[in-house]
């Protein structure tokens, strides 16, 4: 039996991460992509911090975020599923 503080602390997991993904897709197309292609075009020669090194951070995210929102949807449906409903309650 699901408890109103295990439905609230399941829908707030989800929309925290839904939240996170749609922020992420915001800054990284917005302020990250100028950023990381303007590196890209003026930076050559040898690198401080070769870009090549950290090209594949965004998309690990990404998919961390995606992989997370699929087990948060799948343990809000449980949590909700789980919800005990009472049919003589107002008797």
């Amino acid at each position: 039996m699901a408890t109103t503080l295990q439905m609230y602390i399941a829908g707030l997991a989800l929309i925290v991460n839904t939240f996170t993904i749609a922020l992420m897709y915001f800054l990284g197309n917005v302020i990250l992509a100028p950023i990381l292609n303007g590196l890209g075009k003026y930076i050559t020669g040898n690198q401080t911090i070769p870009m090549y090194d950290i090209g594949f951070i965004m998309p690990a995210i990404w998919a961390i975020l995606l992989i997370m929102e699929i087990i948060i949807v799948v343990s809000f449906l449980v949590v909700v599923g789980r919800r005990v409903t009472v049919e003589d309650y107002y008797e």
